[in-house]
């Protein structure tokens, strides 16, 4: 087993390019998550306008304001796992999480 550090280490001995490939992977990193949470914010639109519950009568249901369901269906705010599993509940949906692995080399 080899970490993440190491393999970068062996095929980055190069302080200054190891640390170009690191800032790469950062920013590809953090597109993934913009990504990801898009995804997720949709899909919770999507689920809560199948219901027929309004914004309102979620956050409602969930003790919040309206703006911020608005601000997480935007994506404009991320939304943790206890606050998704609260929704789901509010909505009387069931969440799945899916993760597939894939090799790193």
């Amino acid at each position: 087993f080899i970490t993440l550090d190491e393999m970068v280490r062996l095929d980055y001995p190069d302080p200054v390019k190891r640390r170009k490939f690191m800032k790469e992977v950062r920013a590809e990193m953090e597109a993934l998550e913009a990504e990801y949470q898009r995804e997720l914010s949709r899909k919770l639109q999507r689920a809560r306008e199948s219901t027929g519950i309004s914004q309102q009568e979620l956050a409602y249901r969930l003790g919040t304001q309206k703006t911020a369901i608005s601000r997480i269906e935007s994506g404009r705010q991320n939304i943790t796992m206890g606050t998704l599993v609260r929704t789901c509940h509010a909505m009387d949906a069931k969440c799945k999480i899916d993760i597939k692995i894939s090799k790193l080399r």
